[in-house]
């Protein structure tokens, strides 16, 4: 528009807010040429405002008001309308170029004009947000001039005219080949009303796809009203649905079955209609008059391709399309599975586009691996080519010929590029297209309340639709993700100064969540009753006196699962008793979710499971229940209570193949060992005559232990059978059976079966002999054994039964004990060492890891060897891994191995022998630096050799011990310390060596004949007696201390006198001793010698 076009501030402001422009359309664009302006006329069911504004000047040859007018102002005219019913006024009135003429009417009013036929002028009527409130009707209004609320469904008729399902407007809409939009369906009131009468007349209720077939027929999906409307010759009548959700009806007419949310139809050549029955999860068929399903299970899964499409998985379809080319062909939609799927004449179901993953990629490749967001309406084109509404990922894609490209939107979530290319304008969550006989083709560009077009060139323009007013706002804010049952969204309208009152609807897609009142221009949504999940989520205001009506735009919000808590009841039980009905509570959820989540228990374990504790696992049921995740506490704790199956008490019973047998004839005893509850008894059985043992067998898989007998001496013997008892069973013993040493049927052959542990049971075979000829074709052996696929490894007895007319003339038996049997499976042992290489006494960490060759995890032992020395057992862990500590291994190469000891259903096996090399833990033993080796003592003194102990490594592995010899006769000697520790480090050792009193114990010397020695030594006796030291020491010391120091220097001086002067103290002869002192540590010792002489 041009700089004149009024602002907002210039309109009537106590009015609705005005917000639908219409444009009156003009024709002729030469100079002078006239201009015709077609009449206008509005049927008012509320108070409105309508704004004429003079792009020239102009002049209306007459004016009509047959209402209850408020007030007519135009500028330069001055006049007023008082109460009342007004009059015919006629004109003609003059508008002047530039000048705003405005009518504030009150509701009741019919209004029309019409203008010279030579009067250049352009027109606008602005009314309310939804023009349905109003009964707005026009003729002669330019399509882009006119609000199309939440456009969901198109179609083009056979000449081009393009009509529009406006969900929110609750009306059908045509757009004619000259841009002209009118109402065609609908009265704008959401509800069910009007079948056979007027089309214009009928209510709807969010109407979604339509379709036209070749006569010009118009078929409606009335979703909400569940049915399937169809106007002919402008007559609406319902061909499909009750109006209640449900299914129901397949095989009759069509008018008595139930629909649930149907939001697409088409129409083929044939006239034949399809449904997009959306939450019945099935696409159905309408042939005259009869409805059928055609696609889909009714389960909400993905499933079915390549089958029949009756036998297939859909969820949520929104789109379907019958081919153009083949009859009998369409496509569907397949929205939540995010794929669009192909029905061939055939009935069979393929994918033809789409991966299964919510994405956008693949365009120029297969449509098989492109990835698609929320696909919902389809079209075909006259050559086959398939048209997507790509919805989430807002783009328009074309799939020919197997490959897929876009063909409109560049991935933006909003409104732009009109003009330009297709594939560069934004669009905002495209909902269906359509495509007419001449190739072009039209997208709902939904939440931009907008219709475009795509041109033969690639252009894209606005077909029908106009943008919402930028001079208001209802913008939805609060959490983007909150727990179900919690959080909250704030609505805030902004218009001005303008305050909004009255209340606003909170809707989650199409469905009402909830409302709240305005305050402030704010509301607050609880969210409490949103599903988990993800809700694309929109706030509507119907306005009040002074504000428009308006829509927020799109506002995600995930809502999370409610952790709840699960409690479960333990149970024991014994082996081969049935399960009981596992119980518990639940607690958590919410009171009004009560009586729609159920706890269910379950486990493992069933009858016949084997000894143990089993788990005890919860699921939730009930419509509420996806939204809460639950946990387990079993028995009011978070152990590991569950049900305990225990061992049963068993019966065994013994019986002879021949209670009568001759002397040396072989008879075979059998025992049958069964539980008292079920299941089958494993392990073997001991055969006695009286105490004399005959023999010990295993059962097999049938709880059945057989032992051939000859030696049985003459006579009555009484047998008895004794049962060891298994995991599952307690030992019992049989009743005597009496042996005193003496009948026709058919003999089944089975071909036994062995396999290893885990893997498959193949098919039994066998033959079957003896059957009279007349009957061989009408009996038949079936085999059959209680081997399954991944039971314990053992023998499992092959049973036979008979079938056929003729089976019950015959018993049969089978030839030998056929059987399943299950081999322990192979297992491998690798053995590793902490540390390859160790001093002595090192302790080091053997490590044996067992895995199974076929599957499964080994259990059980692994013995650990040095050669053939054992180094220990050890049982192996739940991943299959045994260690083992060890700190003896010799000193040397030690060849180290790990045996596997086997289970039930892994056989032995031996790891690669490793090399442990072991040294010796060395040390040095020497005098100490710096110490006197050799010494020189007189008897009765001592005399100490210091020594130095040091390990080779930091520490000692072993301790350290010492032994002395060498010692002079009747020395004895002391070590300090008298041993080293091990762990102890280098360490300072002395000996001390206490010589003794050699005096009257060593031969004397000869005595040397020398004169002048007594002279010299009574003179040394004497000596002291003059000096003054002695007089000092007389005072310190008494009389009698003193007598007793020199009687010892007496008596010293006496042996001196009797000896002589050349041999040792005392005169004795002086003697050296080599004193070797042994250290010991371990297998290793080391020597020292030191010298002592005693003079």
């Amino acid at each position: 528009m041009n700089a004149t076009k009024p602002t907002v501030a210039q309109r009537v402001r106590k009015a609705k807010m005005l917000d639908t422009f219409y444009k009156m359309k003009q024709q002729g664009d030469g100079a002078g040429e006239p201009i015709r302006l077609p009449s206008f006329s509005v049927n008012s069911v509320k108070a409105l405002s309508i704004e004429y504004f003079a792009i020239k000047s102009f002049v209306l040859n007459t004016l009509r008001l047959c209402s209850k007018l408020k007030s007519f102002l135009s500028n330069g005219l001055g006049k007023k309308c008082g109460r009342g019913w007004a009059a015919a006024q006629s004109g003609p009135l003059s508008f002047a170029s530039g000048l705003t003429a405005k009518l504030a009417l009150a509701a009741g009013f019919i209004f029309t004009f019409s203008a010279a036929a030579q009067t250049a002028a352009q027109l606008r009527a602005l009314d309310q947000l939804n023009p349905a409130n109003s009964g707005l009707a026009a003729s002669g209004v330019e399509a882009t001039t006119v609000p199309v609320s939440v456009p969901a469904g198109l179609a083009y008729d056979a000449v081009g005219n393009l009509y529009i399902a406006a969900m929110n407007d609750q009306v059908i809409r045509k757009v004619d080949l000259n841009g002209i939009i009118t109402t065609v369906v609908g009265t704008g009131e959401q509800g069910f009303g009007g079948d056979g009468g007027a089309a214009l007349s009928a209510q709807l209720d969010s109407p979604a796809g339509i379709a036209i077939d070749g006569s010009g027929n118009l078929y409606i999906a009335d979703s909400h009203n569940h049915r399937i409307r169809e106007v002919v010759n402008g007559v609406i009548s319902t061909i499909a649905g009750t109006g209640t959700a449900g299914f129901s009806g397949d095989g009759a007419a069509a008018t008595s079955a139930q629909l649930n949310l149907p939001t697409a139809v088409s129409v083929d050549a044939s006239g034949n209609l399809y449904i997009a029955d959306t939450n019945n999860q099935r696409i159905r068929k309408v042939v005259a008059g009869t409805i059928t399903t055609v696609a889909g299970t009714g389960e909400q899964i993905y499933s079915g391709d390549g089958g029949p499409a009756l036998l297939a998985g859909l969820d949520s379809p929104n789109g379907v399309a019958a081919d153009t080319l083949v009859a009998g062909k369409f496509y569907i939609g397949d929205t939540h599975n995010q794929r669009v799927r192909q029905v061939d004449a055939s009935g069979i179901i393929s994918t033809l586009a789409g991966t299964g993953t919510k994405a956008f990629s693949g365009d120029g490749s297969s449509g098989v691996g492109a990835g698609l967001a929320r696909p919902r309406g389809l079209a075909v084109d006259t050559s086959g080519r398939i048209l997507i509404a790509d919805s989430d990922n807002n783009r328009v894609r074309l799939l020919a010929n197997g490959t897929i490209a876009t063909i409109a939107g560049d991935g933006e979530q909003t409104f732009a590029g009109d003009t330009g290319l297709a594939i560069d304008a934004a669009l905002d969550t495209p909902r269906t297209t359509a495509v007419s006989n001449s190739g072009l083709i039209a997208l709902t560009d939904t939440n931009n309340q907008r219709v475009r077009g795509i041109t033969l060139s690639g252009a894209i323009a606005t077909l029908a639709g106009i943008a919402p007013s930028s001079t208001e706002s209802l913008v939805l804010s609060g959490v983007t993700s909150t727990v179900y049952g919690s959080g909250s969204l704030t609505a805030t309208f902004n218009y001005g100064s303008a305050t909004a009152t009255g209340t606003v609807t909170l809707l989650d897609g199409t469905t009402a969540a909830g409302t709240a009142t305005f305050s402030s221009n704010t509301a607050t949504f609880s969210l409490a009753t949103l599903t988990a999940g993800q809700h694309t989520l929109t706030a509507s205001y119907a306005g009040d006196t002074n504000n428009p009506a308006i829509v927020s735009g799109v506002y995600l919000v995930t809502v999370t699962p409610l952790a709840i808590v699960a409690t479960a009841n333990p149970v024991s039980i014994l082996y081969g008793q049935p399960i009981p009905t596992l119980t518990g509570t639940l607690t958590g959820v919410l009171p009004a979710d009560t009586a729609n989540v159920t706890a269910v228990f379950a486990t493992t374990a069933t009858q016949g499971s084997q000894t143990g504790l089993y788990p005890i696992t919860v699921s939730l049921t009930g419509s509420a229940a996806p939204n809460y995740s639950v946990s387990l506490v079993t028995g009011g704790q978070s152990g590991p209570d569950g049900v305990t199956i225990a061992p049963a008490s068993s019966r065994t019973v013994l019986t002879t193949s021949n209670a009568s047998p001759a002397y040396s004839v072989s008879t075979t005893l059998t025992a049958t060992v069964t539980a008292s509850t079920s299941g089958t008894a494993t392990g073997t059985v001991q055969f006695l005559n009286g105490a004399t043992v005959l023999g010990t067998s295993a059962l097999n898989a049938g709880g059945v232990a057989t032992l051939p007998v000859s030696t049985l001496p003459l006579g009555v013997n009484s047998v008895t059978a004794v049962y060891s008892g298994d995991t599952n069973l307690t030992t019992s013993t049989s009743a005597s059976v009496t042996e005193t040493v003496t009948p026709f049927a058919l003999v089944a052959t089975a071909n036994p079966v062995s396999v290893l542990y885990g893997q498959p049971i193949p098919a039994l075979t066998g033959t079957l002999t003896g059957v009279a000829q007349a009957d061989a074709a009408n009996v038949t052996a079936v085999f059959a054994t209680t081997a399954t696929q991944g039971a314990r490894s053992g023998v499992y007895p092959i049973t036979v039964t008979l079938t056929g007319s003729a089976a019950a003339n015959y018993t049969v038996s089978l030839s030998g004990t056929p059987a399943v049997t299950i081999a322990a499976a192979g297992s491998r042992t690798v053995l590793a060492s902490s540390n390859a290489s160790i001093v002595f006494s090192t302790p080091i960490t053997l490590t044996a890891t067992v895995t199974s060759l076929t599957s499964g995890t080994p259990t059980g032992t692994v013995q650990f060897l040095n050669g053939t020395t054992v180094l220990g057992t050890v049982a192996v862990n739940a991943g299959g891994v045994a260690t083992l500590v060890v700190s003896t291994l010799p000193i040397g190469v030690n060849a180290l191995t790990a045996v596997y000891a086997g289970d039930t259903n892994f056989a032995t096996s031996a790891s690669t022998a490793i090399a442990e090399t072991v040294g010796s833990s060395d040390f040095s033993f020497n005098l100490a630096t710096g110490g006197n080796g050799t010494q020189t003592v007189t008897p009765g003194l001592s005399a100490t050799f210091p020594f130095t102990v040091a390990p080779t490594l930091a520490t000692f592995p072993q301790a350290v011990t010492f032994t002395v010899s060498g010692l002079p006769p009747g020395a004895t000697y002391t070590l300090s310390p008298a041993s080293i520790a091990a762990g102890a480090g280098s360490t300072a050792m002395t000996l001390t060596v206490q010589t003794s009193n050699l005096a009257g114990k060593l031969a004397p010397a000869p005595m040397p004949r020398r004169h002048g020695w007594p002279a010299v030594a009574l003179g040394l006796l004497l000596l002291p007696f003059g000096t003054r030291r002695f007089r000092r020491l007389s005072r310190r010391f008494s009389r009698r201390g003193l007598m007793l120091v020199w009687m010892v220097f007496g008596l010293a001086a006496a042996g001196a006198l009797s000896g002589c002067g050349a041999g040792g103290f005392f005169n004795q002869q002086q003697q050296s001793y080599n004193i070797v002192v042994t250290a010991t540590s371990g297998s290793i010792s080391h020597t020292a010698s030191v010298t002592l002489t005693v003079q």
